[in-house]
């Protein structure tokens, strides 16, 4: 079941624990924590979504097992924690420093700005098709990048550091190619002016900012994981 709460604005004055216990529960209007902490609980996999402004000088955390969504851009100075549990962001929160632990996930659903990220071992972040984090500070830690392809041959590349071909294989679905267990993966070579096609054994370290040519085997997404690239690049190679 779904509960839903008034679209008035709501002021927290001490240590706030939300358990959305019988189902999903929508808060419609502004929250200001003033300086208090929210703590997010439930083992249940229900979902808190935050519909209004999340602002004020607390902190925010989830503790377990709960997914809690944020739909409006966040004015929250304070800092954001993921212990646990899922945070969806279809909204900016562009004045908090977001850490991401073991066993949590922060999946980044529209084009996002964040004042710092953090994300330790054991940790997730997805990014999804089409879609962009923006860090205005400092970013550590590892990511997933997601883009939708056809079955046809696209170009794309890694916006990450420290990708390889073994978890490209791995995490990904290419179309087979012609002969020497190539696959639907390749770099452009200048120096022969040819796809140099990698196989289903390649372990090549994939550069950031070079492009490259894909073709999936069935409609799906390509994925890039690896660390938070804090590099400008002004062309692709």
């Amino acid at each position: 079941s779904t509960q839903s709460r008034s679209s008035a604005a709501s002021d927290v004055y001490k240590r706030q624990e939300i358990n959305p216990v019988n189902g999903s529960l929508t808060l419609g209007g502004n929250i200001n924590n003033n300086s208090n902490n929210i703590q997010v609980y439930g083992d249940n996999g229900h979902t808190l979504t935050i519909g209004g402004v999340l602002s004020g000088s607390g902190n925010l955390s989830i503790e377990q097992n709960s997914t809690v969504v944020i739909d409006s851009d966040a004015t929250m100075s304070g800092s954001t924690t993921l212990n646990a549990g899922t945070l969806q962001l279809n909204a900016s929160m562009s004045d908090s420093e977001v850490t991401v632990n073991n066993g949590a996930t922060l999946q980044i659903s529209e084009n996002v700005t964040l004042s710092s990220l953090t994300v330790n071992s054991g940790g997730t972040v997805t990014i999804a098709s089409g879609k962009s984090l923006i860090i205005n500070g400092t970013a550590t830690g590892d990511v997933t990048y997601n883009q939708t392809l056809g079955t046809n041959w696209y170009l794309v590349s890694s916006p990450v550091s420290g990708e390889t071909m073994t978890n490209m294989r791995t995490n990904n679905s290419f179309a087979n190619g012609t002969g020497g267990s190539r696959i639907g993966f390749a770099p452009y070579t200048t120096s022969n002016d040819l796809w140099n096609f990698f196989t289903s054994s390649s372990t090549d370290v994939l550069p950031s900012g070079t492009g490259y040519s894909a073709k999936l085997s069935a409609d799906g997404d390509i994925s890039f994981s690896g660390e938070i690239n804090t590099v400008s690049y002004t062309h692709l190679t």
